[in-house]
């Protein structure tokens, strides 16, 4: 539209005609400017979390708000307990790899079979997934050891990014005993079968500090908002969270002469100085209390321990070999003493020092952004080569 006045075949008259026609290069370059400003401001991220155990639920549930925050579209791919955990997210249903556990250890045969079983319904809805997914039309795919999210990033040459505690003992190189090198090989071969390769690698680890070795980047845990939010005192209780194959440490604990506050055994009756809790959501509150927590050796129970200041004994669960090499850094780093097999000897030496303990969580410090602000700038990154995205 030319402004009154304007004289045809005047400057002024070309100068709007090229506006009012640009050319082809005008319209490319126009494109790629307009994509770069766009993708300067969000992205639509599809985001695959493991859903066995909470662990990896529990970093999702502080990575997605804080990317919605930074106006990016999120959706996720779960299964299991993360469809619990992350309700309220925008959620695609999958079904995923899950851990057969009987008597305190992983069930490999059980596991094998019930995996045959399970992770094959997905074809019987494979069009409703692909659908799904083909609306969203994802720009960037994040995956925490899921499968399907990794895949799309495959067939669709989205650009991916890794983002796990598994990425700590797939990528370190700690010395383990003989008796775990099949536990060990095996879960390595899992997670790089599931993910066997991604434009950026992040590792969730029990350090205080970012660094890159191997071309994986190590950085701080991510701290659930509930356990920041926490009062942090020392009151004269231990915290125990234990599972049903951990009952017979009851008996260890009656004998010891402190008061126990006991999560994941249902029991109503009170035993001399043990006490029970099955509301998981006072949980964080008596964290925050507890003067030391008896727990598995999962990263999240840790990492929290760390940040919280609590000296913990950690039980791994058997045939689980991520939780024996969180137990073997957590020992190293003097938070506290790990054993597959405690004794009431054990528990007892471990509360007989937690003194001990405590002066090196002081010297431990989270800072629980530090994650995030990470994978902002592993995004920015790649936003910064739009022919990638």
């Amino acid at each position: 539209m030319r402004g009154p006045g304007v004289e045809p075949g005047s400057s002024a008259w070309k100068a709007e005609i090229i506006t009012d026609r640009p050319s082809a290069l005008q319209n490319d370059i126009f494109r790629k400017v307009l994509k770069v400003i766009i993708l300067l401001f969000f992205m639509r991220i599809l985001y695959g979390v493991c859903g066995e155990g909470f662990g990896h639920s529990a970093i999702a549930s502080e990575v997605i708000p804080f990317l919605e925050k930074k106006g990016h579209k999120i959706k996720v791919v779960t299964y299991e307990k993360g469809l619990i955990f992350l309700k309220g997210f925008d959620i695609v249903p999958v079904k995923g790899l899950i851990l057969k556990y009987e008597g305190g250890k992983v069930n490999y045969l059980k596991t094998v079979y019930l995996n045959a079983i399970n992770f094959p319904k997905n074809f019987l809805k494979i069009g409703q997934i692909k659908k799904i997914i083909e609306e969203f039309n994802p720009e960037l795919c994040i995956t925490d050891n899921e499968p399907i999210v990794a895949q799309t990033a495959y067939l669709k040459k989205i650009p991916l990014i890794s983002l796990s505690a598994l990425n700590n003992f797939v990528f370190d190189d700690l010395r383990k005993p003989v008796s775990k090198l099949a536990s060990s090989t095996l879960a390595k071969a899992i997670v790089l079968a599931i993910t066997p390769k991604a434009d950026v690698r992040i590792a969730i680890s029990l350090s205080d500090r970012t660094y890159e070795k191997k071309g994986v980047m190590f950085t701080s845990p991510t701290i659930r908002e509930a356990i920041r939010k926490s009062v942090v005192k020392k009151e004269n209780f231990i915290l125990a969270y234990l599972a049903k194959s951990h009952e017979h440490l009851l008996k260890f604990l009656e004998k010891i002469p402190e008061k126990f506050l006991v999560y994941g055994i249902k029991e109503r009756r009170k035993i001399k100085n043990i006490s029970f809790e099955d509301r998981h959501e006072t949980f964080a509150d008596n964290f925050g209390k507890c003067k030391a927590i008896i727990a598995n050796s999962g990263y999240s129970v840790i990492t929290e321990a760390i940040y919280l200041k609590k000296p913990i004994f950690m039980i791994p669960i058997k045939g689980q070999y991520e939780q024996f090499y969180n137990a073997v850094l957590g020992k190293r780093k003097g938070i506290g003493e790990f054993s597959e097999k405690p004794t009431e000897k054990e528990i007892r030496n471990f509360l007989e020092n937690l003194n001990k303990y405590e002066k090196n969580l002081k010297k431990i410090n989270y800072l629980p952004d530090e994650p995030l602000k990470v994978l902002e700038s592993t995004i920015s990154s790649l936003k910064s080569a739009p022919d990638r995205i």
